[in-house]
């Protein structure tokens, strides 16, 4: 291609490479058939992960979606099924959180300190 003028191609719109963007109903708790019902009339595809997932909904209900927020009209929105809250633990759900509890801070710095392996401050 040596020799050639390059073509100089316009930009693409936001519309044309991502399509028709809008907002994903949040389906959070419901029942997968439902939160499938309402996904599907706001113009989504539906997939279910095989993978429950640990959440704060009670087992068997959505736990969360991926993507959420916003998505394509037209595009895939898979619904992760919730495995219940874990015992003693802190439930993560769709994708935000891990299933381990939060550790308590073991150190508080004054103004101007930091905290150090093992709770102490400098």
């Amino acid at each position: 291609m040596a020799g050639k003028t390059p073509i100089a191609f316009a930009k693409e719109s936001d519309k044309a490479a991502y399509g028709q963007r809008q907002g994903i109903p949040n389906v959070k708790c419901q029942p997968p058939d439902a939160a499938t019902a309402a996904l599907k009339g706001a113009g989504f595809a539906v997939a279910v992960n095989a993978t429950p997932v640990p959440s704060d909904c009670p087992a068997g209900t959505v736990a969360g979606t991926t993507p959420s927020g916003v998505g394509s009209k037209g595009g895939l929105v898979t619904l992760n099924i919730s495995s219940g809250p874990q015992p003693g633990g802190n439930p993560g759900g769709g994708g935000q959180g891990g299933g381990n509890p939060i550790p308590k801070p073991t150190c508080r710095p004054r103004p101007g300190q930091l905290c150090l392996p093992g709770g102490g401050t400098g």
